[in-house]
């Protein structure tokens, strides 16, 4: 069961609430039924909208790659359904190296505005993924995605993260840069020149029997239109094994960048963009 709370300071609220169910079905191999509800709701100008996912998947190991796949049935309050997919290979080419390449269509869940510009946005993302277990206590995550969105629009995102272990401390870099080929602001946020990085410093240890915690602090900058401005981020998950078969866990985190041009001429004030968000997950296991 996943949970979600997010929140910016314009009015910004998502809400959603997953259940989701797991069988071993054969030798290596699962299949999952997932539903719920995600609300968006506070956007000026737009009303509330909810969206009833249900997706089927299926996982299973084919050789030495693990395979996923999903469909996805979505309705919506007031909304036309629509259909979402999804499918991803993972391959290790290496002790501590895997490889892989995924691929969705789905609605973007970003704000009522794009959910409704033009009537419903969607779009196909893709792209290769790296995981590199460099030594005992060095990894490396990178992926580069690319994305055509139904109002002709498309773009590419990369993403890479390189995180060194020092005992219960961890110091990290991340790096995230993104371009389109149109900016489609206000309905969604997709700059023709934006990178963010960020540098990390994370705590994380047993702080009573079956109850672990983890704190996470970043500071950077971010450039969009040629213009830096500072950004930063702290996030805190409290995981409780709180039976044999149940586990849970809680997830804070809280982000704030300074304005820049482009976004004080998408919102008409000079003040700081600030976004929270509470994610919380209780796993069953029989």
């Amino acid at each position: 069961m996943d949970s979600s709370y997010l929140s910016d300071n314009f009015n910004l609220v998502i809400t959603s609430l997953e259940p989701s169910f797991t069988w071993q079905v054969a030798d290596r191999q699962k299949l999952s039924l997932k539903t719920g509800f995600t609300t968006l709701s506070g956007q000026s100008f737009f009303q509330p909208v909810t969206l009833y996912p249900l997706r089927l998947g299926w996982e299973g190991v084919v050789g030495p790659a693990t395979v996923q796949a999903g469909i996805t049935g979505y309705t919506y309050d007031r909304l036309r359904p629509d259909v979402g997919a999804d499918a991803r290979i993972t391959l290790p080419l290496a002790p501590g190296l895997v490889v892989g390449g995924s691929i969705e269509r789905t609605p973007m869940k970003y704000a009522p505005s794009t959910l409704e510009t033009p009537h419903l946005t969607n779009y196909t993302v893709f792209g290769p993924s790296l995981f590199w277990q460099v030594t005992p206590t060095t990894r490396l995550t990178s992926f580069l995605s690319f994305l055509n969105v139904n109002d002709g629009n498309a773009g590419s995102i990369s993403f890479s993260k390189v995180l060194q272990q020092l005992g219960q401390f961890s110091l990290g870099a991340t790096l995230v840069t993104t371009s389109y080929a149109r900016d489609s602001a206000p309905n969604y946020f997709t700059p023709q020149d934006f990178l963010i990085y960020t540098g990390e410093l994370g705590w994380q240890g047993d702080v009573a029997p079956g109850w672990n915690l983890r704190l996470q602090f970043n500071l950077g900058e971010q450039r969009i239109r040629g213009e830096w401005s500072n950004a930063y981020y702290y996030e805190a998950q409290i995981t409780a094994q709180l039976a044999k078969n149940i586990r849970a866990f809680v997830n804070y985190s809280f982000g704030e960048f300074q304005q820049v041009t482009y976004f004080r001429q998408l919102t008409g004030t000079n003040q700081l963009y600030g976004r929270s968000q509470v994610l919380a997950q209780v796993q069953f296991t029989y």
